[in-house]
């Protein structure tokens, strides 16, 4: 019995030790920082004002007067899509961009997100995170709205796009100050027109496109053609030179021939008048032709007429 009474005793400390490490001792972990408000205020530094911030780690606080709000201290993003501006021409563009925040002054931050509708501060309420990135949403969004009605599209889309994303970073963190938020950085991830004008705009795009084609596309016919023409000119003019060289050449090649003709014709005339009638033959005669002519008619063919084979004896 003593026993039992015992262990129910040491049971009730441990439980009452347990109840009270949990209420005296906190726990803050990396990425994020702790505020503790004594009675609905913060506790502050020793002989300084500011609210006292806890860093990750083990800390301590008095039980039950003592409460411990936890912030973040990461980077977190917003990501917001088919957001619609006007430029400064009037034109309507749809943009998707994202935001990179963080925590920059905590207690601005805790006191700006208090869950209360009314104008008081009541520290003793619970944040809601939800008020900062709703007010943020908004002040990035009237900050793009302004600096894209300043600026024509072309500016936009080319030349100014990087001092546009700096002009939106510094003058989000300038507003986003109330809540004690940095605007780390501020990105488009896509810029297009609004679905019921990008078919008229794609068109228009096509037509000027098909314009700069069709000039080129005749550009080159009319170079085509003088390409062309250039060549034909040399090719005749090659031609022309080629066929006055082979007539020159053939020229000196008749003459020469002429020359030995007549040295020939000087030294055998019989033998070269055969000579010229057995070319003539050959020339008339294919291989295929077969003639019956009598020569005694025909005067051309006289050779045969005439012709007496020549025999030869075999001596026994």
């Amino acid at each position: 019995m003593k026993a039992e009474k015992s262990l129910m005793i040491l049971s009730i400390f441990v439980l009452l030790t347990i109840i009270v490490i949990s209420t005296v001792f906190f726990t803050v972990s990396e990425g994020s920082v702790a505020l503790v408000l004594r009675l609905g205020e913060f506790i502050s530094e020793e002989n300084k004002p500011l609210p006292k911030i806890h860093r990750p780690g083990l800390h301590v606080k008095y039980p039950v007067i003592d409460r411990v709000v936890r912030l973040s201290t990461k980077i977190q993003s917003i990501n917001e899509q088919s957001s619609r501006v006007l430029t400064k021409e009037q034109k309507p563009v749809e943009l998707d961009y994202f935001v990179k925040w963080r925590i920059k002054d905590f207690v601005k931050f805790y006191k700006a997100t208090l869950a209360s509708s009314s104008g008081r501060i009541d520290l003793s309420r619970p944040i809601d995170p939800s008020r900062a990135e709703y007010f943020l949403k908004n002040n990035v969004a009237d900050v793009i709205r302004s600096s894209f009605g300043e600026r024509n599209l072309h500016d936009i889309i080319s030349g100014e796009r990087h001092d546009i994303l700096k002009e939106l970073q510094e003058k989000s963190t300038r507003g986003a100050e109330t809540f004690g938020i940095e605007v780390i950085d501020v990105r488009i991830k896509k810029l297009d027109y609004p679905s019921e004008i990008s078919n008229s705009v794609y068109q228009r795009m096509r037509t000027k496109r098909q314009q700069v084609a069709n000039l080129y596309r005749a550009n080159g016919k009319f170079a085509s053609e003088k390409i062309r023409s250039n060549a034909d000119k040399e090719f005749r003019f090659i031609i022309a030179e080629a066929e006055k060289d082979a007539a020159a050449e053939i020229a000196i090649g008749e003459a020469s021939a002429a020359k030995i003709y007549e040295k020939s014709y000087s030294v055998s005339k019989e033998f070269y008048k055969f000579y010229r009638r057995m070319i003539s033959y050959q020339q008339s005669l294919g291989e295929k032709d077969i003639l019956v002519i009598d020569p005694k008619r025909v005067q051309f063919f006289s050779e045969f007429y005439n012709f007496h084979p020549v025999t030869t004896t075999t001596k026994q």
